[in-house]
């Protein structure tokens, strides 16, 4: 199995929102927040710009 792993670095813009979730025989948690995370680029002109990107996320717990 393969596991891709990212790292994020920016702002949390709300507070996360957790949920348990049956499954089957076990109860596991997932959690759901959005980071915002601000990127610098060059313009064909020449000029520099700003921009916000919003990346959604969920993590799951291992379940165990």
């Amino acid at each position: 199995m393969y596991v891709n792993t990212v790292h994020l670095m920016g702002n949390l813009v709300r507070d996360p929102d957790i949920k348990v979730i049956d499954s089957g025989n076990k109860k596991v948690s997932v959690v759901r927040f959005t980071v915002a995370v601000n990127r610098s680029f060059k313009r064909k002109d020449g000029s520099w710009d700003e921009q916000t990107d919003w990346i959604n996320c969920e993590a799951w717990d291992s379940g165990a």
